[in-house]
C-alpha cells in the first residue's frame, strides 16, 4: 500500500555506482601488448583495467611470444593477474 501526503517527506541519499571490477594485469617480463577479447588495449603491462562483470580472454603479446588466459571480472572485486611470457 502507498500514501500520499501533503507535507514532505525525507527521503534517504542513493549513490548510484556503475557495475564493474577491476583487473590488475602484469606480466613477468613487463611492457607487453594487452589484447581483450581480440582487440587491442589502450596500454601496456603492467595495467589497471576498469571491466563490466564477465569473463573475458585476456592475450598478452611481447617480442613474438603470445599467451592467453581466461579471467572472471565479479562486480565490485579487484582480480590479480600475473602472467608469464615464455617462448
Amino acid at each position: 500500500d502507498v500514501t500520499v501526503s501533503g507535507r514532505p517527506i525525507e527521503v534517504p541519499l542513493v549513490t548510484m555506482r556503475p557495475m564493474g571490477g577491476t583487473l590488475m594485469l602484469s606480466s613477468v617480463p613487463a611492457g607487453a601488448a594487452i589484447f581483450i577479447d581480440g582487440r587491442r588495449w589502450n596500454q601496456n603491462t603492467p595495467a589497471q583495467i576498469a571491466l563490466r562483470p564477465g569473463t573475458y580472454k585476456i592475450t598478452l603479446e611481447k617480442d613474438g611470444a603470445r599467451v592467453a588466459e581466461s579471467v572472471e571480472i565479479r562486480n565490485g572485486s579487484t582480480t590479480y593477474r600475473k602472467i608469464p611470457i615464455g617462448r
